[in-house]
């Protein structure tokens, strides 16, 4: 009697803790094993199972194997079997007795091997990272080994490319991740990302991939995707993503003869490299060429395909015997994959004065006469932030290393010390000289003078772009390109290049007189006051010449060991200090220049709600960048986000 009880209670406890039971199985292919539950318990009329969506290589018989003794419920078993080896995780399973008590047969790991003795095979798939997808719409779609139960790299990979779509091989996407069923954890595995674009509707199929791993070749199945149809508001775009348009025209006014040039940039995330960029129509005007170029790399923030910028730069001249032209830029629509609303970016019309030469017109009779400063005088001296000085700083080895040579070589003392003169000089004259003297392309330069003879003020600009790059904090040459600019017509470019001139060399009157008339031209009511720093070259002229005298100390007395160690801590505090306040002050107000009307948003979101319109040239101090957009300030003090691609960045050369 007592072992009756004792079985029963054991019984019971077995069917009570049945749902939090590690369940994990073992079998050959096509061998079938069951899911035991015990009972003890009357034997029921009716047992159910209520089977959760299965694996379709799994087979489970519907109606459990039911085990009575004596009028006693002793098992309840669920056949399970397949006839494809792999791991498959089986979900709960309900056991319903006489249609009211409820059993939960917990998860269950069921592994199968081909053969005795032979390991498990691993599963592999693809995966298409987004859903809907459209035609035309760049997609990542991964490459991925599941249900192993450990971390493995696979030894090769085969896959051919879909017939219909662009198929690229990309990094980035896809992380590992691991599930435990039954105390084994399974380990799902990108091996290989791609972005694909397909190229027409109904079905289209990425064929079946080769995996090779821990001596087995698995199989991942064709992936079939139904591309959708696009709005016919994007039938001529074809764009699919997040997109912010920017329309900049260098010329508001043609000489004729002179060719103007209009840059188109897509920026955002989609199918960049894929889509049609808006239509450029001219009145009174002639297109000389057209240039596409695409720079993108993954998108693997929003999973939109590629993020980067498209730009087209189309170059057009005027038409002759006309006075006026127009450029007109067509609206361009998207989808926007993530709320998918169609988005437009509206149509703009740029019109061109035309000048039969260029003093024609009251618009340049009006133009303020800015001087520009000759070759000679850029490559006159001129002082470098300390933070600038790179390798000159080098050749302040010079003197010490040259120094202590003489000094263990030398058996005369005046002899030492007219090698340390010698040495201490060198050094100093080297380093004068490569960081006091820009070393400028005058023969660029020299061309740029004749081009603005002949009043080809854009061309010659290009040409200073160009000595920018190479001398970014020279403040002569953005000066005589904000010049170049203003007489151009680019007003944008005049105030950007003048503001950077006059914060880079706060204390020319020359350049500040310069950028006050340029803004009394451009007259918008909007400026930024432009702060006076301290001289740079006090700093600098200060720590020279402390250099100098410790090694004329060194060289003359020997016993003032104490006064040169203070000497060299002054010195050492002096030009540290100065070279961090100079570029502290220099940057730690962010400027930059509108260089296109742009809307303010409230959020940094292209969707998001319109805050207030930005005329081109208006100066703004930028707060900080979150993703694609500034947080910005105008002079009046209001605060919204803008597009990275509509602000000329102080500091950087556009």
């Amino acid at each position: 009697m007592n072992k009756r009880v004792f079985a029963a209670v054991i019984g019971i406890l077995v069917a009570l803790n049945v749902g939090a039971q590690e369940r994990r199985l073992s079998a050959l292919a096509g061998e079938t094993v069951s899911i035991l539950l015990e009972f003890d318990r009357p034997a029921p009329t009716n047992i159910e199972l209520i089977l959760p969506p299965l694996p379709p290589e799994l087979t489970v018989t519907p109606v459990p194997v039911v085990v009575t003794r004596f009028g006693f419920l002793q098992e309840v078993r669920i056949e399970v079997s397949s006839r494809v080896p792999g791991r498959y995780v089986i979900p709960p399973i309900e056991v319903v007795i006489d249609g009211g008590e409820v059993q939960m047969v917990s998860e269950t790991l069921l592994e199968v091997a081909p053969s005795r003795g032979a390991p498990v095979p691993f599963s592999a798939r693809w995966r298409a990272l987004s859903d809907p997808v459209y035609v035309g719409q760049s997609i990542p779609v991964l490459l991925e080994i599941t249900k192993i139960d450990s971390f493995t790299f696979p030894d090769s990979v085969s896959f051919r490319a879909p017939p219909a779509g662009l198929f690229e091989e990309v990094s980035g996407f896809g992380s590992v991740s691991s599930n435990m069923v039954a105390g084994v954890d399974l380990f799902t595995i990108p091996v290989a990302a791609f972005i694909f674009t397909p190229t027409s509707t109904g079905e289209v199929s990425i064929p079946a991939a080769q995996v090779d791993a821990r001596g087995m070749t698995v199989t991942a199945p064709a992936l079939t995707i139904t591309p959708r149809e696009l709005p016919p508001q994007i039938a001529r775009s074809g764009a699919v993503g997040s997109f912010t348009v920017y329309n900049e025209l260098d010329l508001l006014e043609l000489v004729s003869g002179e060719t103007g040039e209009l840059v188109i940039e897509i920026s955002g995330a989609g199918n960049l490299p894929v889509l049609d960029p808006p239509e450029v129509t001219f009145q009174g005007l002639t297109l000389v060429d057209q240039s596409d170029s695409l720079t993108v790399s993954p998108d693997v923030t929003t999973l939109s395909g590629y993020r980067g910028v498209r730009e087209r730069r189309v170059r057009f001249q005027a038409e002759e015997n006309v006075d006026a032209g127009t450029v007109r830029i067509d609206s361009f629509s998207f989808l926007n994959s993530r709320t998918g609303a169609v988005e437009t970016e509206p149509a703009r019309t740029f019109r061109i004065t035309v000048a039969s030469d260029p003093g024609e017109g009251v618009a340049a009779a009006s133009i303020p006469d800015l001087s520009l400063l000759t070759v000679e005088q850029l490559k006159r001296l001129r002082w470098f932030s300390l933070t600038e000085l790179r390798w000159p700083w080098f050749l302040f080895l010079a003197g010490p290393v040259v120094f202590s040579v003489v000094t263990l070589l030398s058996v005369r003392g005046s002899r030492r010390r007219a090698s340390g003169k010698a040495a201490t000089l060198t050094a100093l004259v080297f380093l004068v000289s490569a960081s006091l003297f820009p070393v400028l392309n005058t023969v660029r330069l020299g061309r740029a003078d004749e081009l603005i003879s002949e009043g080809r003020y854009d061309v010659a600009a290009v040409l200073y772009d160009l000595e920018i790059q190479d001398h970014q904090t020279h403040p002569g040459l953005h000066y005589n390109r904000g010049v170049l600019s203003l007489r151009a017509g680019n007003l944008v470019a005049t105030r950007f290049h003048l503001r950077r001139a006059v914060r880079l060399d706060s204390r020319n009157e020359q350049f500040r007189t310069a950028l006050a008339r340029a803004d009394g031209f451009i007259d918008d009511g909007e400026t930024l006051p432009v702060p006076r720093y301290p001289q740079r070259n006090i700093f600098f002229l200060v720590f020279l010449g402390l250099w100098t005298l410790f090694w004329v100390l060194l060289l003359l007395r020997h016993s003032v060991a104490r006064a040169l160690s203070l000497l060299t801590i002054i010195m050492l505090g002096i030009g540290s200090g100065g070279a961090a306040l100079w570029t502290w002050n220099l940057s730690s107000v962010r400027e930059g220049v509108v260089r296109q009307e742009v809307t303010v948003r409230r959020i940094p979101d292209s969707s998001a709600e319109p805050w207030l319109q930005l005329d081109p040239g208006m100066p703004v101090i930028v707060d900080l960048s979150y993703d694609q957009f500034y947080l910005i300030r105008t002079t009046s003090g209001v605060t919204g986000w803008v597009p990275v691609r509509a602000i000329w960045y102080e500091g950087a050369t556009p």
